[in-house]
């Protein structure tokens, strides 16, 4: 559905450090180009939240609404949401209660996405339609204890994408999860239980949404996925110092066929993932220093192992007398070396941050990390063979990346300023903000995607998708402000760079968003049949000079 840039700006940076925990996860950092369908919807998702689209720029900021006001402030249960744009509509539900003891909330929502132009004004054959459900119960008996246990059904319907192969036609998640607190309500003596469990049921096919050509193969895609991550972690409170000790594991079978139809039926000619099976320990430490209360340190050190074992890695396909290789037999072909039995990576992370913090109204925070990013399973697990460009072969001897980062940020407001669009105390000459960050990552075994052109290491030189480790720098930098003009108008605008080298070949990133400029102009008021909102949002865009555009690269 998206394809978000990776970009580690502000990964720590825009939080206090009071509110993250592990702080050297292997979990910061993203794909390149990443293939996950969108997060969930929660009652916690903000109400007036944009429809997603895999093509939309890089949105700067949650633009102001009325919905998204009422649902932050009301304390009423139930709240409806109904929106139409020239994009698409959506609506949403959501009932919440809350009892001496007992508090849950149910939620029903549905979203969907028409065409729309791109930005030379042709129309782009995209859109999806998207329903949910869930249901949320928790119990306090007491100060020291509470129990709370979630459900989440989550649909997507006939999901265009162009820039594929083929569309996602259904994908499916059902997800539970049960959290347990034993311990202070404030996390000064706590122990965190969490249990959650994933199920996803995806197909995708060149048909049911697109005009294939005469002659050309109608193929489908049946992938199933079943996740369940269980963490623990124990948080203490003791003067002006507080640290946190966790310890998660992961398992994950991953399971994606591909079926050519036949007039016999589907018959399934390669695995994309062929049954892998994986388990994910990671354990971490964090500390964090309230030196005075206006300086704070803090720290975390991780250690994150990998094993994942390709069950059928060695199971050919056939249709009729057609003979298709089994996985190891590509990558064999591709790397050189077929996968014998169960393949594991790991690695150390570590991070350090400092934060002043003068008055209430600025913020100044420094932080320096190293941590790594374990392959994924489509950069290293997939096995579909194909012609002239079309087949995809993953590395499954891919290493994690390891990122070495520095990240400053600081924030500035006025005593007039209490968010956006609102004016503290009427002082209007005092109601601005600026914010400005900037991040330097310099990554080594940095996992692209290329086109097997006979490089070194890769064994083949018929253009197919391939995955290998290179060298990598990610720069950004960002700066924004905000001012109330009056009490109902407001102005703001942000300014963004991202750079990206691939350092071992010697050519820009690939998937790396240009020079952009947001500016925007709000107006709210109150009339007698509630409140309203009118706004304009200019966005532009740098032309991209710097782009991997050679035809053996993605």
């Amino acid at each position: 559905m998206k394809l978000p840039y990776l970009l580690p700006l502000l990964a720590v940076a825009a939080a206090h450090a009071e509110e993250k925990t592990d702080l050297a996860t292997a979990d910061a950092y993203r794909p390149q180009y990443d293939f996950s369908p969108p997060p969930v919807i929660t009652p916690q998702t903000p109400f007036g939240q944009p429809l997603e689209n895999q093509f939309d720029y890089q949105r700067p900021w949650v633009n102001p609404s009325v919905a998204q006001n009422v649902s932050t402030n009301t304390t009423r249960p139930l709240q409806i949401e109904a929106s139409i744009g020239n994009l698409g509509d959506q609506e949403r539900l959501l009932y919440r209660q809350r009892g001496s003891n007992l508090y849950g909330a149910v939620q029903a929502y549905r979203l969907h996405l028409d065409d729309y132009k791109d930005g030379s004004g042709q129309r782009v054959h995209a859109g999806y339609t998207r329903d949910g459900e869930m249901a949320m119960l928790g119990f306090v008996p007491d100060a020291r204890q509470e129990y709370r246990l979630g459900v989440v059904r989550d649909h997507i319907a006939d999901d265009k994408q162009p820039q594929h192969q083929m569309d996602a036609v259904k994908t499916q998640r059902i997800v539970v999860n049960a959290n347990a607190r034993l311990g202070a309500q404030d996390q000064s003596n706590t122990i965190n239980l969490t249990a959650r469990h994933i199920e996803l049921d995806r197909t995708a096919n060149n048909y049911k949404l697109r005009t294939t050509a005469p002659n050309s193969p109608r193929v489908k895609m049946e992938v199933e996925r079943s996740k369940t991550d269980l963490n623990a972690d124990y948080r203490i409170q003791y003067g002006e110092q507080r640290s946190h000790i966790g310890l998660q594991y992961g398992r994950d079978s991953h399971n994606a066929e591909r079926f050519a139809l036949t007039p016999q039926g589907a018959r399934r000619n390669a695995y994309r993932f062929a049954d892998i099976h994986s388990d994910h320990y990671h354990l971490y430490y964090d500390h964090y220093w309230n030196l005075t209360p206006e300086h704070q340190i803090s720290g975390g050190l991780s250690y994150d192992r990998l094993t994942a074992d390709v069950k059928k890695k060695n199971t050919p396909s056939k249709i009729g007398e057609q003979n298709f290789p089994a996985p190891n037999q590509l990558w064999q072909q591709y790397y050189g070396r077929a996968l014998n039995g169960k393949r594991t990576t790991s690695g150390v992370g570590a991070a350090l941050a400092y934060e002043f913090r003068p008055s209430e109204r600025q913020k100044y925070r420094i932080g320096v990390d190293s941590r790594i990013r374990q392959p994924e399973n489509p950069e290293r697990f997939t096995s579909l063979p194909g012609q002239n460009g079309m087949g995809w072969i993953g590395n499954p001897y891919l290493k994690p990346e390891r990122h070495n980062r520095i990240a400053i940020s600081g924030s500035w407001q006025g005593e007039g300023w209490r968010d956006y669009g609102k004016v503290r105390n009427g002082d209007l000459a005092g109601a601005w903000q600026i914010e400005a960050a900037a991040d330097y990552d310099k990554v080594h075994d940095f996992i692209t995607y290329d086109r097997a052109r006979g490089q070194n290491s890769i064994h083949k030189n018929d253009g197919n998708i391939i995955s290998r480790n290179t060298n990598a720098t990610l720069i950004g930098a960002e700066i924004s402000a905000a001012k109330s003009l009056t009490g109902n108008l407001a102005t703001r605008g942000k300014l963004r760079y991202q750079y990206g080298e691939n350092n071992g070949d010697h050519r820009p990133l690939y998937n790396v968003r240009p020079l952009s400029a947001d500016l925007a102009l709000d107006w709210q008021d109150y009339a007698s049949f509630g409140s309203y909102n009118l706004g304009a949002n200019l966005h532009y865009a740098h032309k991209s000079t710097r782009l991997d555009s050679d035809k053996t690269g993605v």
